[in-house]
């Protein structure tokens, strides 16, 4: 059975590229492009593991990291960010369980991934 990863991110080739990443290591990606559509994702249907950008246009990482924790607390949750020089601990602070910076390859990926989902 394949594992749910939902994707959170407004670039649609980095959904896509998630999601084909996903399916090549046996696990089923959903992808989102919102604040909103994250919260609704969550709220109707089980998920393994979140990868949430921390640009997305529009809202805040940090009221929805805390809104997904204050939900979903055991839920791991990695954040994927283009900002190399990221202070990581104010996010960890907020529950976030890792850190995924970009640009990344496939590897890189499956491995993070593979910390938080069991593959079959």
């Amino acid at each position: 059975m394949a594992k749910d990863i939902l994707i959170v991110d407004d670039e649609e080739s980095i959904r896509e590229l998630l999601c084909d990443f996903l399916e090549l290591a046996g696990g089923r990606g959903t992808a989102v492009a919102s604040r909103t559509e994250a919260l609704t994702a969550l709220n109707s249907a089980s998920y393994e593991l979140v990868f949430l950008d921390l640009n997305l246009e529009g809202a805040t990482s940090r009221d929805l990291i805390t809104e997904i924790r204050g939900a979903y607390p055991a839920l791991p949750l990695v954040l994927m960010t283009g900002e190399t020089d990221l202070d990581t601990t104010p996010f960890q602070s907020l529950g976030v369980s890792d850190f995924l910076f970009k640009p990344f390859q496939f590897g890189q990926f499956l491995a993070l991934t593979k910390r938080y989902v069991e593959f079959s």
